[in-house]
């Protein structure tokens, strides 16, 4: 994952200097089965693979949160955490707990059910809780519309040019800017 920090940073960097609205998509690999840790990551907690596995990726999250606030946009950018699955318990301690039933690859709540946190200044109150149900998918018509395209499903649906490309799709997903902002 440092290979893949270190890209994000550099592209926050160049995203920066051309003074224009970015997006970034920050995937790293930590807390898939198999974890396998940086040698200076080993034993750091003393609690074992999985925590250490947690504090080396924690590492990873505060250096793309503390290079929006050296470049200033932190409080001019939408910041979401989230995961694509539950968690994988066959591989305790690799793969973690989950207090719901199953697990990853399942059709029950521990297979889907996953945290969400969204910094989102001026819209979201910090230590907000929001306990409807949300879906990924929220996410595109949400961001779109806190980009100006508040009605972008619709557009879609008639037919929508978009850099330079025709789209006539349903979009699945709904504005949560509205919860967001207790509307």
């Amino acid at each position: 994952d440092d290979e893949v920090t270190a890209g994000a940073l550099d592209f926050l960097d160049r995203a920066h200097k051309s003074g224009k609205p970015f997006f970034l998509w920050w995937n790293s690999t930590r807390m898939h089965i198999w974890t396998h840790l940086k040698p200076e990551s080993e034993g750091k907690t003393g609690l074992g693979v999985y925590p250490d596995g947690m504090v080396e990726h924690d590492g990873h999250v505060g250096q793309i949160l503390d290079k929006l606030d050296q470049l200033g946009v932190a409080d001019n950018t939408i910041v979401m955490y989230s995961t694509d699955n539950g968690a994988e318990c066959f591989s305790w301690p690799d793969g973690g707990t989950t207090p719901f039933r199953n697990e990853k690859n399942s059709n029950w709540e521990g297979g889907y059910r996953v945290p969400c946190i969204i910094k989102w200044p001026g819209v979201i109150k910090p230590g907000i809780v929001i306990n409807e149900i949300g879906s990924h998918e929220d996410m595109l018509p949400t961001l779109l519309a806190a980009a100006g395209e508040p009605d972008i499903k619709e557009k879609l649906l008639k037919g929508h040019r978009a850099n330079g490309m025709d789209y006539k799709v349903h979009l699945d997903g709904y504005n949560l800017m509205p919860a967001f902002k207790k509307e």
